[in-house]
């Protein structure tokens, strides 16, 4: 398998979405056809040397249902982000950005294997490396024609071309793979890691996506680029490129899974880190509340969409918590993962919380009846104190209260956000409580699950249903 995928390299550069401008080439400038127009909507582009190619494929398959333009523009050996000292990169850089400048993207791929970037820095200071110093000039002439986002991948070692016909051999034959992953790199990547890490942390709009995770092998400390479990399944081509996932038949291909992952996230971030599916669960809890307010008899069960919001932001609260729970690789982040957890909650809550509690105050003064002051006083009182959510009393009726609008703090049109921002507060604490005790929560993929209808069932009336 890993001798066909290296004798098939060349061949599989080609994407097959690619209208390209030059025939017999994997390289120069394609559009990417088949796109859906209907849920397209952004303007993307990859650039970068063979990389660019490399990656042309899957980011057509996970994200070309997302864009109503793909454009794809690779030369051969030459980065992106610095002028290569190969005779076939004059002037490639300037290429690029009057490329990007003509396209004008929502978002930016940069597919770029180092090759000068990871040359030895002869000044003390980075800020005073010529390399780095242009790479960031770059960047900022790309940022002025990228709208959103400039996605730009980290590197990574590059590896023995000689070498990579033994990986099979080592691992058939039990031999020290740890010794093995050190020959098998030819040149370190720290100094090209570290100046796209500086070029970053000064260009808001660049993004990096790593491969480490994947490669580097935590256990061994070395970047391991073949599946020991598999035989010594390769990663890499002879062409120094990523294969695997362009075979339908190859199985159990790490580099696949990661790569995915890695277009999953980009998906989000490209629409703002929100799934628009529980946004528009979201539009229709709000808008059932309103119309509950506003024409209480016509849609008499809105209120129920109070109930749709906390359950949904049980579910987002549960899904947060777990993706910093696997990211965490030491024993004492979980505190500070807590203390975080808490201080976006609160900074998100408390402001809109407040501002509608000092409008409703200054409206029992102004707006309603004298003889209603008293009454919400005291619900203003409660309120603050973040009881407002307390159990109703006999002598209180909920539906009477929403439809006469008498109880600012509590019941009144437009500040019903008081009760409602409350419970949200209690319901964090829940979900954190659950995690901080390490008990175990399993969000169900049904609603209709044995499981989801006994809770439903012994679930107290009114209650809000954690997963």
């Amino acid at each position: 398998m890993n001798k066909k995928w290296s004798a098939d390299d060349i061949y599989n550069l080609r994407v097959p979405s690619c209208d390209y401008e030059s025939l017999g080439t994997a390289f120069g400038v394609c559009r990417h056809k088949l796109l859906n127009t209907t849920t397209g909507k952004y303007k993307l582009m990859m650039i970068g040397n063979s990389w660019a190619p490399n990656h042309g494929t899957i980011v057509f398959e996970e994200c070309g249902y997302k864009a109503k333009s793909l454009v794809q523009v690779a030369v051969s050996a030459c980065e992106a982000l610095y002028n290569t000292t190969d005779y076939r990169c004059n002037h490639s850089v300037e290429m690029f950005r009057e490329k990007v400048k003509n396209e004008q993207p929502d978002y930016l791929f940069i597919f770029s294997r180092f090759i000068n970037i990871g040359d030895p820095m002869t000044v003390s200071k980075i800020e005073d490396d010529p390399i780095y110093r242009e790479m960031m000039f770059n960047a900022e002439q790309l940022s002025k024609s990228v709208k959103y986002k400039i996605f730009i991948m980290h590197q990574i070692p590059r590896a023995n071309l000689t070498m990579l016909s033994e990986i099979v051999d080592q691992v058939k034959g039990n031999k020290d793979l740890v010794a093995f992953d050190k020959s098998l790199i030819v040149r370190d990547a720290e100094i090209a890691r570290l100046r796209y890490e500086k070029l970053v942390s000064g260009c808001p709009k660049c993004e990096l996506f790593d491969y480490k995770p994947q490669f580097f092998n935590e256990t061994t400390g070395t970047w391991r680029f073949y599946d020991e479990r598999n035989h010594g399944l390769t990663y890499l081509t002879q062409g120094l490129h990523l294969r695997g996932y362009l075979d339908r038949f190859a199985e159990h291909i790490l580099s696949r899974d990661y790569i995915e992952t890695t277009a999953t996230v980009i998906l989000l971030k490209m629409s703002n880190g929100k799934r628009q599916d529980l946004q528009g669960i979201r539009g229709v809890a709000i808008i059932s509340v309103i119309l509950f307010h506003f024409l209480p008899s016509i849609f008499p069960n809105g209120y129920i969409g109070v109930d749709e919001f906390f359950v949904l932001s049980g579910y987002l609260m549960c899904q947060l918590l777990i993706n910093q729970k696997k990211k965490k690789k030491k024993k004492n982040k979980e505190s500070s993962d807590i203390f975080i957890f808490y201080i976006r909650r609160l900074k998100r809550i408390l402001p809109l919380y407040f501002l509608i509690l000092f409008l409703s105050i200054i409206s029992i003064f102004t707006l309603f009846p004298f003889e209603s002051i008293h009454l919400n006083v005291i619900s203003a009182k409660n309120a603050a104190l973040f009881i407002s959510n307390r159990p109703k009393t006999e002598d209180e009726d909920y539906f009477q209260m929403v439809c006469c609008t008498r109880n600012a703090s509590r019941h009144g049109k437009g500040a019903n956000n008081l009760e409602s921002c409350c419970e949200a507060l209690k319901v964090y604490n829940r979900i954190e409580n659950q995690f901080r005790t390490q008990k175990k929560i399993k969000i169900e993929k049904s609603a209709n699950s044995p499981k989801m209808r006994q809770i439903t069932k012994n679930a107290p009336t009114g209650k809000i249903i954690l997963f």
